[in-house]
């Protein structure tokens, strides 16, 4: 460089196009050693400019090279899309230039037909539709079949000026057509036209359609159609592509596509039948692998069928594979289910048939039980023939019939025994007359230990022993008792009163304490609970849940819901408090020896 300085005496410029191609096909080392050459250069005493021009996709990729050269970026210019407008100018200027008259509406018209509906404007194609176009404005005839020279484009002048008309622009037919050709023409004067081609075929649809695709997609595809080629050779033919605007450049997902949907027409006419096949099949198997991570669903017989063993033709992938092989061997696992199924259908059909005929018998022996059950409530009044046809239909079915049948009747001898010695002797046994109260009973339970049967009246409750005798009675106020409940251990008896006071009391009536609690009027049975330990646990007057000793004394309060509590409860262990909101939560808790405190 400092020699061809010295030599002119002139500033030297460096200009890289395609600058992105360092990317793209060179290595690591490649890159380190240019930046060190640009850098060196840059630093130096020389005369020396640099231009790079590269495509924006690939301007994050340089960043490499602010690290150590700071002002790499500092004189930038972008080059946008041409617009609309300036394709216009672009069509008229050249051609007021060199005395080419455009007929009213030309210009607006080729683009339209060009890019309908948009503001972008692919320069390769507007330069492939003006050189068509002129063409015809010329008269130009192309060259022989037999050979590539011939054909010549005569100047202007010589045709004393010339005119674009839109009859020209109606002869150059329509978009796919003019591509098409364009396309064949770029591909004849590649190395490798066959490979050209097969490459472009990687990104068409089997239904002739676009199809984004990556390298190593392209690369599958290519190897489906039984072509090999390198990666490298790819990535040329790739960017080729791109250069000629046949290609997008990759988008975010490292995919290309094609340009125009006229392109993947004509690049999919190039099809032979077989491939056009396996790219379906190929299409087919990709959509149902996607699909199956998403639903689990494998091909079924009927799709395995459609792909009749082509897979080896595919060369596919691992993961295609895989989700082939697994879908054959789950069909083949569903044909074994299948056979296996019919024989235990048949096994089950007479296994169905016999349980038929013994449902039918033991129908006809339930049909007597309840029979007799119901002839013994309503038909007869003897005490004894009562008994009698109840234990019948007992010992016919175990049924809810015979049962109630059974109580009934010996509920009515411990009341009628009559004259029969027998029956008295089971009167005085079994029968308890705990005495008439004043007013009428509204609960009555029995004790958890089975010591006790405990009732309240609208004033008082009564603790009777299970030998018939009163154990206690005291008064519990005047507002109605909503639940009564006794301790595990039958020491303690407590009252929920619609006034929404707790009392607890001990069984000798003695108050232990009275405390203001709050309820869900629809759950009054869940209000408060004792646990072995004799604490309670009640919903609060402020609908939150508290824990207390048998003296009312507050322990610990449970406030986690975003609601009201509408029910508590203990396990029986005491070891854990349930408590339950509106808010449509459950909230357990634990109790911790250490802490001696319940934690959720």
């Amino acid at each position: 460089v400092r020699s061809l300085y010295l030599d002119h005496y002139k500033p030297v410029f460096f200009i890289f196009d395609q600058f992105e191609e360092l990317f793209i096909f060179g290595d690591k080392e490649e890159r380190r050693q240019f930046i060190h050459i640009v850098k060196t250069l840059t630093e130096s005493d020389l005369q020396c400019r640099m231009i790079f021009v590269l495509r924006e996709e690939y301007m994050s990729w340089v960043t490499d090279f602010e690290r150590f050269i700071p002002t790499f970026f500092s004189n930038r210019v972008r080059i946008e899309k041409m617009s609309h407008r300036n394709a216009l100018e672009a069509i008229k200027g050249p051609c007021n230039i060199f005395n080419i008259s455009l007929e009213e509406g030309f210009a607006e018209s080729l683009l339209e037909k060009l890019s309908p509906g948009s503001e972008d404007v692919e320069l390769t194609y507007l330069q492939v539709f003006l050189d068509k176009i002129f063409r015809l404005a010329i008269g130009f005839t192309p060259p022989s079949q037999g050979g590539k020279e011939g054909g010549s484009y005569p100047t202007p002048e010589s045709k004393g000026g010339l005119s674009f008309s839109l009859l020209h622009l109606q002869k150059t037919g329509n978009v796919s057509d003019l591509l098409g050709n364009f396309l064949d023409d770029q591909i004849s004067i590649m190395e490798d036209p066959e490979s050209a081609m097969m490459v472009l075929k990687a990104f068409v649809s089997g239904k002739g359609t676009k199809r984004p695709a990556s390298e190593q997609e392209a690369m599958d595809n290519i190897h489906s159609f039984g072509k090999e080629m390198t990666s490298e050779e790819l990535k040329e033919l790739i960017q080729s592509f791109v250069k000629l605007r046949v290609l997008r450049d990759k988008d975010d997902n490292d995919r290309y596509e094609l340009r125009h949907d006229a392109l993947a027409e004509k690049v999919y006419e190039k099809f032979s039948t077989a491939e056009k096949e396996l790219l379906e099949i190929r299409q087919f198997i990709e959509n149902s692998y996607q699909a199956s991570l998403k639903r689990k669903i494998l091909l079924n017989t009927d799709d395995l069928n459609y792909i009749s063993n082509k897979d080896s033709l595919l060369n596919l992938n691992t993961e295609l594979r895989g989700f082939l092989e697994e879908s054959r061997l789950h069909q083949k696992a569903k044909m074994r289910t299948v056979r296996r199924l019919t024989f235990i259908s048949a096994f089950a059909f007479l296994v169905l048939l016999s349980t038929i005929i013994i449902t039918l018998v033991k129908r006809s022996r339930n049909s007597s039980s309840i029979f007799d059950a119901k002839a013994s409530i309503t038909q007869f009044t003897r005490p004894i023939d009562r008994l009698a046809l109840a234990g019948s239909a007992w010992s016919i079915r175990n049924g809810e019939e015979a049962k109630e049948a059974l109580l009934k009747a010996f509920d009515n001898i411990l009341k009628n025994p009559g004259d029969d010695k027998g029956l008295i002797g089971l009167r005085q046994k079994y029968f308890m007359d705990y005495g008439h109260v004043s007013s009428p009973i509204q609960i009555a339970e029995c004790s958890k230990d089975n010591r006790f049967i405990y009732y309240c009246t609208s004033d008082s409750i009564f603790i009777w022993m299970r030998n018939g005798l009163q154990y206690s009675h005291f008064v519990h106020g005047t507002s109605p008792v909503v639940y009564l409940l006794m301790s595990n251990d039958g020491e303690y008896i407590g009252a929920i009163k619609k006034d929404s006071i707790l009392t607890v009391w001990d069984k000798d009536g003695k108050i232990k304490f009275t405390c203001k609690i709050g309820f869900n009027p629809l759950n009054t049975y869940q209000i408060f609970r004792f646990d072995p330990a004799n604490r309670v646990i009640a919903i609060s007057a402020d609908n939150d849940a508290d824990l207390l000793d048998i003296n009312g004394k507050l322990l610990q309060s449970f406030d986690l819901h975003k609601g009201s509590v509408n029910a508590v409860d203990f396990s029986d262990d005491g070891k854990f408090i349930a408590t339950a909101g509106n808010d449509s939560t459950i909230n357990i808790w634990y109790h911790n020896s250490d802490l001696n405190c319940y934690l959720c």
